[in-house]
């Protein structure tokens, strides 16, 4: 890694814009799948072959669109909740009587 990289690295998440139909600010980051246009609660991937760096606000709202358009046919996930505990009974307690 080069110092240069590393200063790049330090500026994520980076603001690149606002998305034309909802002004809604765009961020280009790093994350546990790779880079990333986010905007809203959409993360679209940015391809291995273009510079995370340099992307254009152009080619995320072309990202971000293509991305909305694939995930529009599928349904939502529904996340399973956990069943609420009951509250805790207290404790019966019993109180030993000391020997006189």
């Amino acid at each position: 890694m080069t110092l240069e990289m590393a200063l790049s690295l330090k500026q994520l998440p980076k603001k690149i814009g606002t998305y034309p139909e909802t002004g809604e600010l765009m961020v280009v980051g790093i994350g546990r799948f790779g880079p990333y246009v986010k905007c809203g609660d959409v993360f679209a991937s940015i391809p291995k072959n273009e510079d995370m760096f340099t992307i254009s606000i152009d080619r995320a709202v072309e990202l971000v669109e293509a991305k909305k358009q694939k995930s529009a046919g599928k349904p939502k996930r529904v996340t399973a909740t956990k069943p609420k505990k009951a509250a805790a009974k207290p404790k019966a307690t019993t109180k030993k009587k000391k020997a006189e």
